[in-house]
């Protein structure tokens, strides 16, 4: 077998994969909202229920995920397809740019046999 082909398959499907990542500046947010989430826990321990602090702390983790999956970051040399349930919706970039991680199709006009 030729080694040279293995290795160059090999390579290129790890550069296929390092392009997928967290944007620097959603990861800095999504520690931003934890760390409210966190201090919020601490100042009102004693001062409020423990479900109202659970539940500071949970919606403060949904925002900070939300963040963290929406924003998008495309190169200066980068144009990216942005689909909405599957159908062309815009062509966004370079930049920052919001897409909508979590999206519930919505199933009219569709039967089952």
């Amino acid at each position: 077998m030729d080694t040279k082909f293995i290795k160059k398959a090999l390579q290129m499907d790890k550069s296929a994969k390092t392009d997928q990542h967290i944007p620097p500046i959603a990861g800095t947010i999504f520690g931003i909202m934890l760390l409210i989430a966190m201090f919020g826990a601490i100042f009102g321990d004693g001062r409020f229920s423990d479900a109202v602090i659970g539940t500071w702390v949970v919606v403060w983790m949904l925002i900070g995920i939300y963040i963290l999956f929406a924003l998008k970051v495309a190169s200066q040399w980068e144009k990216v397809v942005i689909l909405r349930l599957g159908k062309f919706y815009k062509l966004a970039g370079p930049g920052a740019f919001w897409i909508i991680p979590i999206m519930i199709p919505h199933r009219h006009g569709l039967t089952t046999a």
